[in-house]
């Protein structure tokens, strides 16, 4: 990566879609499952979308636990 490039990206989505996030955010499932942040929930959201699909193989999760929606470990 040269020095101008970031490892985050800005993505905007609809603003009734991140008020759901928000109130997902609020439930003690998130915090069961580890959620902390809304940046957390859209990309686990789109890395299980993207290995549904077999667009991103590569799951590991970098040091972090592995957090997936609408499932309990």
């Amino acid at each position: 990566m040269s020095g101008n490039e970031s490892r985050q990206k800005t993505v905007r989505i609809p603003r009734k879609m991140v008020e759901a996030v928000e109130r997902f955010l609020d439930t003690e499932g998130a915090k069961e499952m580890g959620f902390d942040s809304k940046a957390d929930v859209v990309t686990a959201a789109v890395r299980e979308l993207l290995i549904k699909y077999e667009y991103y193989w590569n799951a590991g999760s970098r040091g972090k636990k592995n957090r997936t929606l609408g499932r309990r470990a």
